[in-house]
């Protein structure tokens, strides 16, 4: 669900243009947070800590639920 959120962030910029808000800088911090946010998820250090503490954020569901593969 973050990731979603961190995706639709890059059409903040289309957004700004079409909205003929001169807001260059929100734009550009706003791509800076999206970038650093996904780098972030892509480390597996990162997974790693997620599937620990927060398995319900797990980019793999953990084995021995309730259905079969």
């Amino acid at each position: 669900m973050f990731a979603v959120l961190v995706g639709v962030l890059s059409v903040v910029p289309t957004v700004l243009i079409s909205g003929g808000l001169d807001t260059t800088v929100l734009g550009a911090q706003l791509i800076v947070i999206a970038a650093t946010v996904t780098k972030l998820l892509a480390n597996p250090l990162v997974n790693a800590l997620i599937e620990r503490y927060l398995p319900f954020l797990a980019a793999v569901p953990p084995q021995g639920g309730r259905h079969s593969v």
